[in-house]
């Protein structure tokens, strides 16, 4: 994992240069920049595949005519790597950004669809020629890794993270008047806004292109139902053995390193399944941390049940006792390291921060709830499913009960009064840009609604936000999904 970011539209060296610097724990390992006449990118990166100076990056191809920052993990480049060679394409790194790169090279935009990971990625084409360059930003398919844009006079900066962007000095510092609203109403700021006016995170599964200095942005995946209809003829138990092995083919797939891994271990079913499944196909013993608290908050404490599971799965297990006033001093730390606001991340800076004195990796059963349906909500809207009419202000009604930080009326209380016209949408206007499935059943349409809102809104982005504070790369099987 990384830290990318660059300018897009006029070459900005000292720019970039300033954004590399601050997204330096995304990447304490190197950093790099390349400046073309009309563009500038730049990476601070984490070593995690190839570890020597073939995997630096900006990275280029053979004739440097396409350049590459890439952040992210590619779990099905083994196998693309092999179709390339197949297609008589050589390599000198053994890592992925390569691959990706190549991938590219061969198909363009096209590649995406073929990519299964969790990245987000900057691109320039310079094959065609002067005033024919090609610039290309993306996201991954389930919103996993983070890339934010904006659009300015000296063109689209963007970068992995807010600070970088701001650190450009091309954006100006105004609060967003509809992200503090949704911050205060739902605990997160709904993508594709971000707390700062005029800067968004580019959607999950999104292209960002600029050629002949027009701009698009462009879906390349989305979710769609039946994508494995054979299950649904399957008995209970071999569905149960289906997904067993999909999932242990997911672990596989994301212990792939070249530097340690271990695991967050909560105590929940979520990350005890990934941990038993690491088990199995690790060499060694697994490391495994959680977090404990003192008795002031004891009652979010599970380390307990995280320790029985530990021993009974052999792993090397670190417990990390957490004291009220530790929180309290470093609060301004944990604030620093959201790098937007946020009710929730707490926990995930504490367990990163124990974890990266050990392991580089480590797995994470982030979206267990979110896409088996686990929360108290999916209860209440299946007991009584909505008309179709109606599913979303249900939806968001039921969502805001389990999540909601402030009402309605106090949110308006909360507001100065040129901010409180972002009162005037409804409930469900943030919800409706997650709606991917608006034709589907109850439970694959409430399932998405999940993914793309709490999950991606919330989950991914504060995890990544604190593990990378902590130069940790988290990796998250269950949310990765696709």
């Amino acid at each position: 994992m990384c830290g990318i970011c660059g300018v897009i539209g006029k070459s900005a060296p000292e720019v970039v240069a300033r954004m590399i610097v601050a997204m330096h724990h995304r990447g304490p390992d190197g950093q790099g920049q390349f400046d073309a006449p009309r563009a500038s990118i730049g990476m601070a990166r984490l070593a995690i595949q190839d570890v020597s100076a073939w995997g630096d990056q900006p990275m280029a191809n053979d004739d440097q005519s396409i350049w590459i920052v890439y952040n992210g993990e590619l779990y099905n480049g083994p196998a693309e790597r092999a179709h390339l060679q197949d297609k008589r394409y050589r390599f000198r790194s053994t890592g992925d950004t390569e691959v990706v790169l190549k991938l590219y090279q061969e198909y363009g935009e096209a590649c995406l669809p073929r990519l299964r990971g969790i990245f987000a990625l900057a691109i320039i084409d310079l094959r065609g020629g002067p005033g024919r360059e090609r610039y290309l930003l993306a996201r991954d398919a389930m919103g996993v890794k983070p890339l934010l844009y904006s659009q300015t006079k000296r063109g689209i900066v963007f970068a992995s993270e807010l600070k970088a962007i701001l650190e450009s000095g091309l954006v100006e510092r105004r609060v967003d008047a509809a992200a503090v609203r949704s911050l205060l109403f739902r605990g997160s700021v709904y993508q594709p806004a971000s707390m700062i006016k005029g800067v968004e995170m580019l959607p999950p599964a999104h292209v960002l292109i600029q050629e002949r200095g027009q701009t698009r942005i462009e879906r390349y995946w989305t979710f769609a139902t039946d994508r494995r209809a054979e299950l649904k003829g399957l008995g209970y138990g071999e569905q149960v053995e289906a997904m067993r092995e999909l999932m242990r083919d997911t672990v596989k797939a994301q212990l792939v390193s070249d530097v340690p891994v271990g695991a967050f271990l909560s105590g929940g079913v979520d990350s005890a399944a990934l941990v038993a499944l690491m088990a199995g196909e690790a060499a060694g013993r697994v490391k495994t941390f959680s977090v404990g608290f003192d008795e002031s908050l004891r009652a979010i404490d599970e380390t307990g049940e995280a320790g029985v599971i530990a021993a009974h799965l052999g792993t090397d297990h670190h417990r990390i006792a957490v004291e009220g006033a530790e929180i309290a001093e470093n609060f301004d730390q944990v604030v620093m390291a959201l790098d937007q606001p946020s009710v929730d991340g707490l926990n995930s800076y504490l367990v990163s921060r124990a974890a990266a004195a050990h392991v580089k990796v480590a797995i994470s059963g982030t979206g267990g709830d979110d896409l088996f349906m686990g929360y108290p909500w999916h209860a209440r809207v299946l007991a009584q499913p909505p008309a179709p009419d109606h599913f979303l202000d249900a939806y968001a009604g039921y969502n805001a009960e389990f999540h909601q930080t402030f009402g309605d009326g106090d949110v308006g209380h909360l507001l100065a009064p040129k901010l409180r016209n972002a009162m005037r949408e409804p409930a469900s206007r943030g919800i409706l840009q997650t709606d991917e499935l608006p034709d589907a059943g109850a439970v694959d349409r409430m399932t998405v609604l999940t993914l793309r809102g709490y999950t991606n809104n919330q989950l991914l982005r504060d995890i990544d936000a604190m593990s990378m504070a902590h130069s940790l790369e988290v990796r998250v099987p269950i949310s990765m999904s696709r």
